[in-house]
């Protein structure tokens, strides 16, 4: 059994699963680990599996196992996707309930945070999927980890004659996750990593357990973005563009980049507008060091105002960080050096459906909700600073 990940260094094993997703350009898709369940359903933190669900969810022994905590793959949760235990022959299952509810997170299912010291951390895992969930035995009170109706079907393995089998666990929902970033890679065959992390990333959607849940952290850390969707990770929509810029920033510069704004989105008198931004990079990693990203990236968004003077603006920003966010609109966290600002044409846009219109909501991860828009360009600025080399 992996233990939880204690958040002082990675794994060997975590590092060099991010050195090459950075050094061969692929994406990496992990599991956050299956957390164990003992005696009389008994979790790893002493919690009854039935009765305290989902209070265990969040406590340190149910943390993400290497190497889920690896900063530049998508690590991936579980969440069950039925509730229904499966026909027993002879007695009725009267006192057989399923742990958790349809698109709850499976009671298996690890959760963040990942790597880093701040305490609101949000950046494991990333998205989440079916994976099965476990049932409580109310007669004998155990746990039923392999029950056909709530478990996931898969092949099975040995000598047992049988073709497939029911089981659950975090490592069924990975491959859903896989699958969808195959989808990407296939739509756009010359993509980075980056982009395909990012466009699956943008697709993602809450599920219905994470949606109950009020407080931001506890829900990042439990469910991620939420469960990513094909067809949105490809394809734009009737009232939904995608722009995708993809290229290469050095260290300790500024990008801006142009979005247009078209009519129907400024002037539109329908209140849920939403610019939503995916931004995925791969800075080099220090596994020894108590930064493990050897970089960052800043990432503000700016309306009304003129490129070239953007430009100039950002250039100039040579100021002690509080001063020059006083000054000035927004700049960058990450440094008080001065800037080199460069403007990259207006992104490029993924194909729609036949038929559809590209009218609302442009998307490139942090989300941004404004309203009042004037038609013209909302241009986000892109900001990296590092230590290595430049950051993809």
């Amino acid at each position: 059994m992996r233990e939880a990940f204690d958040a002082v260094h990675v794994s060997e094993l975590t590092e060099v699963i991010d050195e090459l997703a950075r050094d061969l350009d692929i994406v990496v898709v992990v599991p956050t680990g299956n957390a164990p369940v003992y005696g009389r359903s008994e979790t790893g933190s002493g919690h009854h599996a039935q009765r305290d669900y989902p209070a265990y969810l969040s406590a340190p022994e149910q943390r993400l196992a290497e190497p889920a905590p690896a900063a530049l793959a998508l690590t991936v949760g579980a969440i069950a996707h039925s509730d229904a235990p499966a026909p027993r022959p002879g007695s009725p299952r009267l006192r057989d309930t399923a742990i958790a509810g349809v698109e709850q997170l499976s009671p298996f299912s690890r959760t963040g945070p990942g790597i880093g010291t701040s305490d609101t951390r949000l950046n494991k895992p990333d998205l989440v999927a079916a994976g099965g969930n476990w049932l409580h035995d109310g007669d004998m009170d155990h746990v039923i980890p392999e029950d056909p109706g709530v478990g996931v079907i898969t092949a099975a393995l040995g000598a047992t004659g049988q073709l497939f089998r029911a089981a659950c666990g975090t490592s069924f929902a990975a491959p859903a996750v896989a699958r969808c970033a195959a989808d990407v890679l296939a739509a756009y065959p010359g993509s980075s990593a980056n982009l395909v992390r990012a466009l699956v990333a943008a697709s993602a959607r809450e599920p219905t357990g994470a949606q109950a849940i009020s407080n931001v952290t506890e829900r990042r850390r439990q469910y991620g973005l939420g469960r990513p969707d094909s067809d949105r990770a490809t394809e734009s929509g009737s009232r939904r563009v995608t722009m995708i810029f993809d290229g290469d920033m050095a260290v300790d510069i500024v990008v801006i980049h142009p979005i247009p704004v078209v009519e129907p989105f400024a002037r539109g008198r329908r209140a849920g507008r939403i610019i939503q931004i995916s931004l995925a990079f791969d800075p080099p990693v220090r596994r020894r060091r108590r930064e493990y990203l050897a970089g960052a990236m800043q990432l503000d968004l700016y309306r009304s105002i003129d490129i070239d003077d953007l430009a100039d603006i950002v250039s100039r920003q040579d100021l002690p960080i509080r001063t020059r966010r006083s000054q000035t609109a927004a700049g960058s966290r990450t440094s008080s050096r001065a800037r080199t600002a460069s403007a990259v044409p207006p992104c490029s846009y993924a194909p729609g459906k036949p038929g559809s219109s590209t009218s609302t909501t442009a998307r490139l991860i942090s989300s941004w909700s404004r309203t009042g828009l004037r038609p013209g360009l909302v241009t986000p600025t892109t900001t990296v600073s590092g230590t290595r080399s430049p950051s993809r």
